[in-house]
């Protein structure tokens, strides 16, 4: 997903960046090609990033190029117009926005992007697997989605709102379609109906095991069709800027 042509140095913007992960994976892949700014309106989990930016660091002898502060994406970014050669925005931090404010956050992310850089965004769809995002299903009671709150009732008694705005293909389309070239990904069509994680009560290896290829064959074939896009667990939107 990452653009071959590449610069010396890619300057780049983890949005919701949470405890590092992906701006851990982009450094393992680029190491001194790549400067990484993290944002994230938890300060915890700004903490926990740079725990395990540390332990990294520690268990491989090196310094990253990776810092973080404290930023809402509900509020204007607080960097330059086309500042960013990359910008990401994965493991759903766009569907905890306000569907009356998802257009300004994606203009915003555009906006610090610059011409011919790419912006990488994944987001749960509207056909995904039931999330409550902070707990597996298995420690929920009930749950209700309407429009963009989603409530739900654990397990011990404790219920909880939050907001879940989920995507279509034709959603995404209007949003980043205007940005420049934009292609369209569904991630998890298949797979994941099959994992523990949402059945944990079922033990799908046995079957799994003899037609993995098979499953894994499907998902390569229908990630970009537009038929399945909507009932993908993920859908990935790569953007390249005008």
């Amino acid at each position: 997903m990452i653009p071959n042509d590449k610069p010396t140095k890619i300057k780049t913007l983890d949005l919701g960046v949470g405890p590092g992960t992906w701006s851990l994976r982009l450094f393992d892949l680029f190491t001194d090609s790549i400067d990484i700014t993290g944002i994230d309106i938890s300060e915890g989990l700004l903490e926990l990033a740079r725990s395990n930016i540390s332990e990294y660091e520690k268990n491989r002898n090196i310094s990253t190029s990776i810092s973080l502060k404290v930023s809402d994406l509900n509020k204007d970014l607080p960097f330059d117009n086309n500042t960013f050669d990359l910008t990401i925005c994965t493991n759903t931090p766009l569907n905890h926005i306000r569907q009356s404010n998802i257009e300004s956050v994606v203009s915003n992310m555009l906006r610090v992007t610059k011409s011919g850089g790419y912006n990488i965004t994944s987001v749960k769809s509207e056909g995904s697997l039931p999330t409550v995002y902070v707990c597996p299903m298995s420690d929920v009671l009930t749950y209700t989605q309407e429009n963009d709150i989603l409530s739900f009732t654990h397990k011990n008694g404790q219920k909880a709102r939050l907001i879940s705005n989920l995507f279509t293909l034709d959603k995404l389309k209007n949003l980043f379609g205007k940005f420049g070239k934009t292609e369209f990904i569904g991630v998890g069509i298949f797979l994941p109906r099959f994992e523990t994680y949402y059945w944990p009560n079922h033990d799908f290896e046995k079957y799994l095991n003899p037609v993995m290829e098979e499953l894994e064959a499907l998902e390569k074939k229908y990630s970009k069709d537009s038929r399945f896009i909507d009932l993908a667990n993920h859908i990935m939107v790569i953007t390249k800027k005008d």
